[in-house]
């Protein structure tokens, strides 16, 4: 029960009915970069991109210390490379610097 006395900030779906929840899955869910991602970078290369579109939003996860350098990002252009790999234009520009494996 959620009333105004809990302590559940904004962060809550209460469902007291029926919940139904429709969606696409993409066929990439994750993927690795494949060379390093530095602020101010207005694209990326990852492995793999497979389902995904430009208007998507994807996270970076982060890869040093500071477990809060992740972010959000919209996917601008996606271009397969010569490798099989893709270049995915971002939108806001990188804020962290996050490692990635060549």
């Amino acid at each position: 029960m959620i009333d105004d006395l809990s302590d559940s900030g904004t962060m809550v779906l209460a469902v007291t009915g029926k919940l139904i929840l429709n969606a696409i899955s993409p066929g990439t869910l994750y993927t690795r970069l494949i060379s390093n991602a530095n602020p101010a970078d207005t694209s990326i290369n990852v492995a793999t991109a497979t389902d995904w579109a430009v208007g998507d939003e994807i996270t970076l996860g982060p890869t040093e210390y500071d477990g809060s350098e992740n972010e959000k990002v919209n996917i601008t252009s996606l271009t397969v490379n010569n490798d099989s790999t893709v270049s995915v234009g971002v939108d806001p520009p990188i804020q962290f610097f996050h490692y990635g494996d060549s």
